[in-house]
């Protein structure tokens, strides 16, 4: 773990090493738990370098109901892969990217695709490769057909872009959008490079630069941000919104920015430094945002928020931001409920946000700083960890996830060679059926259903006692003293089921006393009393004095105690029962 604290100027040279660092390849393990709710993470791919290697990017699921994605190493010529899995884990390598020695060692149809790809409207698959495509190897944007036919529609020389670590969308005009995190007029200066570009491509590969990020001369500040390595989102009212790393201002903790389709580019925020030098609100934004069904936008920081001995330039936070750009911090990663998020989150079809943090959760030997996590996050800003990586099912987790149409997360990792993984969520319960179909207060019923863990149950709205749990699939609940006939209800977190017919409340049985002990006491004095149907007792009566306080305990069916009332005399006992029936 780091431990030394830095100032604002250390801080951005930090920003700058983990810049170059991206540029070339990936990070290994760097980086302690929060509230968990384990769920079924089940492994469907390793990858053995020759079908891939670093999976650095999401899947999209195809119209034909299989994933697709990429692998930035690996595969047979080494410059990563395109694959297509089925949702049991079946994996096809459709492309193998590579390298050529004649050609500044890139192949012409690119290497090393570090974002995952879109599915146009025409059924093809479009993707872009950071590295590649001729003596440039500036990278490039191929299309792709299902069956892994691949075409290459743009090649990057610079001038026009270079090195895409973000793939593309399809806007609501049919073309592409895109970023590049390098190219475009140089950034007089700063870097021979350029500052990066945000581009259009029509579907037969014709190229636009709408915008290229530049250096401001007069002050040497990034006023529009530079480095964008995050897709573009395509709003409601038709712009498009992203991220870029640096810049923004002075400060150049990243920004958040909107664009027309024609180009015209607005920054929103600014990731600032407080009087101390801190980014308590982030810093270094490398994912895009979602639209959420609220109409905002959602996204993460890599770095910035809690900072400690352990954090010392903060490890990343959730934050949603207004369509006019007002900024929101929702959560602080803290290294126990996860450090440093690198992918986008997506909001699943319960409401809630799901993403994932490369580094933090648990810390097996193998993963010093933590493997990664896979989190939630209620609209609320609820954090609750779902998994903790221990390697043993993957780690570093360094792409965001996808929603299946079977309601599972997919997602991946990329320690090792790498792999990919789906997750089971927890769903609202369901109630199929119960029996009996009636009985009297006290007695048992049985409640079949499907996700019941820590479901609670009501009849008629009258909360009941569970005698047994079998999750998910039934409970066994004592039907309340004070219930009334009606339907049957189970709830847990994700909802609340209700039976399609009503259990009826029917006469129970009198309770009947076979024996007391001690056949005789002072007032104040224990008593234990046996008999039968004694679910229900509401009081027992000493030669007709009720004891107070509602003083009884029904430690079962067969057995009560109580104590003997104050104004007792010797005489008679005898157990009242709840009203029997109304």
């Amino acid at each position: 773990m780091l431990t030394d604290s830095l100032t604002r100027q250390t801080f951005a040279s930090k920003i700058q090493s983990l810049i170059s660092i991206l540029a070339i390849g990936s990070v290994s393990c760097l980086l302690a738990t929060a509230p968990t709710q384990a769920q079924a993470l089940t492994t469907l791919v390793n990858f053995d370098s020759y079908q891939g290697n670093s999976p650095k990017a999401g899947l999209v699921q195809g119209s034909d109901g299989n994933f697709y994605g990429t692998t930035a190493e690996g595969g047979s010529s080494g410059g990563g892969t395109v694959f297509k899995m089925t949702p049991s884990g079946a994996l096809t390598t459709l492309v193998n990217f590579g390298y050529s020695y004649s050609n500044n060692f890139f192949s012409n149809n690119g290497a090393s695709p570090t974002a995952g790809l879109v599915q146009g409207s025409d059924g093809n698959f479009y993707g872009t490769t950071t590295f590649g495509g001729g003596i440039a190897g500036s990278g490039t944007v191929f299309k792709m057909t299902p069956t892994g036919l691949l075409t290459t529609l743009v090649t990057f020389d610079m001038a026009n872009g270079a090195y895409p670590y973000a793939g593309l969308i399809q806007g609501s005009d049919g073309d592409f959008y895109g970023t590049t995190s390098y190219g475009g007029e140089k950034c007089t200066g700063y870097s021979d490079l350029g500052c990066g570009t945000v581009f259009k491509m029509t579907p037969s590969g014709a190229l636009t630069t709408l915008f290229s990020f530049l250096v401001d001369s007069a002050t040497n500040t990034f006023p529009n941000g530079y480095f964008p390595t995050a897709k573009l989102v395509q709003g409601s009212d038709s712009n498009f919104y992203s991220t870029t790393v640096g810049g923004g201002s002075s400060e150049g903790g990243g920004a958040v920015f909107k664009m027309t389709p024609t180009g015209v580019l607005t920054t929103l925020v600014n990731f600032d430094y407080d009087t101390n030098g801190n980014f308590l609100n982030g810093a270094n934004p490398y994912a895009g945002l979602i639209q959420g069904s609220d109409g905002n936008f959602y996204g993460t920081t890599t770095y910035g928020g809690s900072f400690s001995s352990s954090c010392p330039v903060g490890c990343g936070t959730v934050f949603k931001m207004t369509p006019t750009g007002v900024l929101t911090t929702l959560v602080k990663f803290n290294l126990t409920n996860g450090a440093l998020p690198y992918a986008e989150l997506v909001q699943g079809n319960d409401g809630n946000f799901y993403g994932t943090t490369e580094y933090g959760g648990s810390f097996p030997t193998i993963c010093s700083s933590g493997c990664g996590t896979v989190f939630k996050m209620t609209p609320t800003s609820v954090l609750t960890t779902l998994v903790n990586f221990t390697d043993a099912s993957g780690a570093n987790p360094y792409a965001g996830l996808v929603q299946g149409s079977d309601g599972k997360l997919y997602g991946t990792t990329i320690s090792l060679f790498g792999t990919v993984f789906n997750l089971a969520l927890p769903v609202a319960p369901t109630l199929t059926s119960f029996r009996p179909l009636s009985g009297s207060r006290g007695s048992r019923v049985e409640i079949i259903g499907t996700d019941l863990a820590g479901a609670s149950v009501k009849f008629n709205n009258t909360s009941a006692t569970l005698s047994k749990v079998e999750p998910p699939t039934q409970v066994n609940a004592s039907v309340p003293c004070d219930a009334t006939s009606g339907l049957i209800s189970v709830t847990t977190d994700l909802g609340t089921a209700t039976s399609a017919e009503p259990f009826i409340i029917t006469a129970a049985p009198l309770p009947s006393i076979a024996s007391f002990t001690p056949a005789s006491g002072a007032v104040g004095k224990p008593i234990t009393i046996t008999g039968t149907n004694f679910g229900c007792a509401t009081q027992v009566r000493f030669n007709n004095t009720a004891t107070t306080a509602f003083k009884v305990t029904v430690v079962s069916g067969k057995e009560l105690k109580v104590e003997v009332p104050s104004g007792a005399t010797t005489g008679k006992i005898s157990v009242i029962h709840f009203p029997l029936i109304e």
